[in-house]
Formats: C-alpha cells, structure tokens, sequence
C-alpha cells in the first residue's frame, strides 16, 4: 500500500504542474481540437510517468521533499530518524547515515499505522467517489428510460417532460419536450458532442477522479475539459452554417 501510496502523490505531483502549465499557456486559446488533445495526453502521461525510474546525479528542489516521503511510505524497516541531512555541493541532499540500523522501535508501528490509516481514507474516498458516478448514471438512464425515444439519424433521441438541460451520452441525446419545440440548434450541438466521442473522454476524467479524488487540479481538469467540449461543439454547430450572431 505504501508504494501505492507514493505512486498516488507523484501522479498528482504531475497533475497539478500539468494543471498551471495549461492554464497559463493554453486555457484563452481557440483551438479548441489541440487543447482537447493536450488536455487527454497530458492527463495520461502524469498517470504513466511515476511508473518509471529515472536516475539522475543532479538534484532539484523536489528531490529532498520526495526522497523523505520514499522512505516513509515504500521502505521497509527503517525509520525517519536513521536518515540524515548532508551537504554536499552547496545543496542539502537526503544520504543514509552510516550508523543506519533496522529498528523494530515504536517509530516503525507508528509508520506502518499511518500508512494503514492513509490507505484506508484513500479507499473510502475512491468508493464514495465512484458510488456518486454510479448513482448518477443510474439517474440518468431512468430519465431516458421514461422518456419518448426516437431516432434521430444515427443517434437516439429521448424527449422527456422534465425540465432538464439537454445532454448527451454514449448515442443518446436527451432534450426536454419544452426545448424541443424551439431550438433546433440545441439538437445539432448535442450531435456535434457525441460525433466528436466526447464520452469517452468524460468516462476517461470520471476514472481519474476515482483514483485521485483528493487532488483538487483533476477537478479543475475536468472542468477546463468539459468548457473545451462545449468550444468544440459550438464551433461545429457554427461550421454547419448556422447563423452565429443567431445561436
């Protein structure tokens, strides 16, 4: 689990740089295709990434912080206080003492009650997080199993009496009976989404916030993913030729 662990907060280590690296660089730019892109791979390489080792002889200003947190959370039966901060070059490095002893001391039961504890909280946030997506989508397709089906070209069109904003899933669009009746552009923005497979990235971010629920960057992730989605399905309803100054 301590390894688990580490791996967690290396990954979001990464989603939170990735995070202020996009907004500060591409979060006002209207190509919205490319920043969609960057948005999926950046998210997929800060989850692949921590799996793989890297060495270096050049330290930088996370290598102390992460090397503690290491020891902590992955080694086992060494405590905290058999480490020891050297100088070397100029720069404080993290190096293990000569004297460094395995301990069966109360330091190590402390350790590993944390590293319990710490699993146990993740685990109960991922399954809190993951229960909140299960019954939303239950509500979802109740809506639309009561609603009016129909076909509407490729896709399924479910008209429903409730007041609800028009989405789209999967290859169904949902549109209340009341927006039905005066908006056709409504119906042509939900086809751009689903022509554009923006469920998937949606399932792809749902995942990330299962496994990094306590990171508050994959929320905002989502959320600058889900405005790029909306760009994207504006612009192709545009590109079909309606009016702009109209829609």
């Amino acid at each position: 689990m301590g390894t688990f662990l580490f791996y967690l907060l290396k990954s979001a280590f990464c989603l939170i740089l990735f995070y202020v690296f996009y907004r500060a660089l591409l979060s006002r730019s209207t190509f919205f295709r490319f920043n969609r892109l960057t948005l999926l791979v950046g998210m997929s390489v800060c989850v692949v990434l921590p799996l793989m080792e890297f060495t270096t002889e050049e330290e930088h200003l996370f290598h102390t912080p992460f090397q503690v947190i290491h020891r902590v959370l992955v080694e086992e039966g060494y405590s905290d206080s058999s480490l020891e901060l050297v100088q070397e070059r100029g720069m404080g490095r993290l190096a293990n003492s000569p004297e460094r002893v395995r301990h069966t001391s109360p330091d190590i039961t402390f350790r590993h009650e944390l590293i319990r504890v710490g699993g146990v909280v993740y685990l109960i946030g991922s399954v809190v997080v993951f229960l909140g997506f299960v019954l939303s989508a239950i509500r979802m397709w109740r809506l639309i199993l009561h609603a009016r089906r129909s076909r509407y070209g490729k896709y399924t069109l479910a008209l429903t009496s409730q007041t609800v904003g028009s989405f789209s899933w999967g290859r169904v669009i949902v549109i209340s009976e009341a927006d039905y009746g005066h908006s056709q552009e409504i119906l042509l923005h939900e086809v751009m989404h689903l022509r554009s497979w923006h469920t998937l990235d949606l399932l792809w971010i749902q995942l990330l916030l299962i496994l990094f629920w306590f990171n508050p960057a994959v929320w905002l992730l989502k959320r600058e993913l889900q405005e790029v989605h909306e760009f994207e399905a504006d612009d192709g309803v545009i590109n079909n030729g309606i009016d702009a100054t109209r829609y």
